[in-house]
C-alpha cells in the first residue's frame, strides 16, 4: 500500500484466496481513467503500471490473462483496503 499511497493512486487492494500472511497473495484494482476494451491494451496497460510501480515484485503469471476470474477468499483471511481519496496519477 506504501507505494500506491506515495504515489497518489486510488486503488482497491484484496487478499487472493491462497494468501496467508507468510506467503502473501493480493488482488489489486486500480480505477482508471478510460475503459480497457482489448487484452491487447489490457497488457500494455499492466506492463506499464508493473513497470513504473512494482518492478521489484513478482506478478502470477495469470494477472496476463485479462479473463481469469476473481475467486473469493477463505472468510478467516479476507482483507480489503481501500483508497479512493487521490488524485489519480495512473492515466
Amino acid at each position: 500500500m506504501k507505494i500506491l499511497n506515495d504515489n497518489n493512486i486510488n486503488y482497491i487492494l484484496k487478499t487472493s484466496y491462497n494468501h496467508t500472511e507468510e506467503k502473501p497473495r493480493l488482488h489489486l484494482f486500480l480505477p482508471l481513467l478510460k475503459p480497457i476494451k482489448s487484452t491487447k491494451n489490457y497488457k500494455y496497460n499492466f506492463d506499464v503500471i508493473h513497470k513504473k510501480y512494482f518492478s521489484k515484485y513478482a506478478c502470477d503469471t495469470n494477472v496476463n490473462n485479462p479473463t481469469r476470474w476473481i475467486y473469493t477468499s477463505h472468510s478467516d483471511s479476507l482483507r480489503y483496503a481501500y483508497s479512493f481519496d487521490k488524485r489519480d496519477t495512473v492515466a
